[in-house]
């Protein structure tokens, strides 16, 4: 009896070791010392080696950026403080953001995710990428990749189950390697070109030029700039899209909206770089609203998980602070917080 009760104690204390923990991640000297015996990382590397799979790590606002990230066999979820901060007043009281340069999905680490971060790739071609392995079930939200998003494996390996929403995206690159279930919903893209092996559903985007797609299912997406085009001249996955371009010969019926000026489509182009393009209301862009199902508004801002200002992650955050410039001795100091959940 005594051997099962303490093996059944054993079990406890590694069940609950087991149990997903958060951590601090601050590389500046003045907010990452530890009080009561909690640890909080200024290297973003070392948190990632050091933390159990399945852990989340809090990658706080900073002046210094937090240079490139390896995520090996383990899961590994990362949360930023947003971007565009100083562009948008009442987001976060500090306006700095998470910043890293490139984070790199190695050997398992499929079940990852990033969300609220701005990734600079500095030096490199790519902000996040995925190494040539098998990967899957990885979600990028909330994110601004201020360059590629690669998919760098080849026909041996697949990845599959990727989630890429609410973020800004310079681009796609996508090697040889099948990829499969990916889903690109409520972002801003500058350019898309995919090839045919890349298998995703592209709905509710903003896309500010060239559009090149291979048959993927395409709808509910706004198009500026220039052209859209497609290796075999289908229309029957391109639907209920608006474009600010005239229709283009081959891609004639359907339900696209063709030749709509930007100044009829969005409420303020000189918003900031995310906010200028929420639409104008139904009654005066009517074509902004014939989405599907009917009467959905297209682009980044409609369908079911609408597009986030400044990319702040889905935690309560402190966008406000008030407080007396002095309080007499024995006073009482009022601080008055403004948060917002941002779910």
């Amino acid at each position: 009896m005594r051997t099962i009760t303490f093996l059944a104690f054993l079990l406890v204390i590694f069940s609950g070791n087991a149990q997903p923990r958060k951590w601090r991640v601050n590389n500046n000297p003045s907010y990452n010392i530890a009080q009561n015996g909690v640890t909080v990382f200024n290297d973003l590397q070392q948190a990632v080696s050091t933390v159990q799979s399945g852990d989340t790590l809090y990658v706080e606002a900073s002046a210094m950026d937090y240079g490139n990230v390896i995520v090996q066999n383990k899961a590994i979820h990362f949360v930023g403080s947003g971007y565009f901060l100083n562009e948008n007043p009442s987001t976060q009281h500090n306006t700095l953001a998470a910043r890293i340069r490139r984070i790199t999905f190695d050997v398992g680490s499929s079940g990852s995710s990033v969300s609220g971060l701005e990734l600079t790739a500095q030096g490199s071609v790519a902000s996040i990428v995925f190494t040539n392995t098998d990967l899957s079930n990885i979600t990028i939200r909330r994110c601004n990749l201020e360059q590629e998003l690669d998919f760098n494996n080849n026909a041996d390996h697949l990845i599959t189950n990727i989630l890429v929403e609410q973020s800004f995206v310079n681009d796609i690159a996508v090697f040889v390697g099948p990829v499969t279930n990916v889903v690109l919903t409520n972002n801003f893209f500058p350019n898309l070109t995919i090839p045919e092996h890349f298998i995703a559903v592209i709905s509710q985007n903003v896309f500010g030029n060239i559009v090149n797609i291979q048959g993927q299912p395409f709808y509910n997406n706004i198009v500026l700039g220039s052209s859209i085009n497609q290796n075999n001249n289908s229309i029957n996955n391109i639907h209920h899209n608006l474009f600010d371009f005239a229709q283009p010969a081959w891609l004639n019926g359907g339900t696209n909206v063709f030749g709509v000026p930007q100044a009829n489509i969005f409420a303020d182009l000189n918003a900031s770089s995310d906010k200028k393009y929420q639409l104008k209301p139904q009654n005066e862009c009517p074509g902004c609203y014939q989405g599907t199902p009917a009467g959905q508004q297209v682009g980044m801002f409609g369908g079911s998980s609408p597009y986030r200002i400044s990319g702040v992650p889905a935690i309560p955050a402190i966008y406000n602070i008030l407080s007396p410039t002095g309080v007499a001795a024995g006073g009482q100091l009022n601080v008055t917080l403004s948060t917002r959940a941002n779910n």
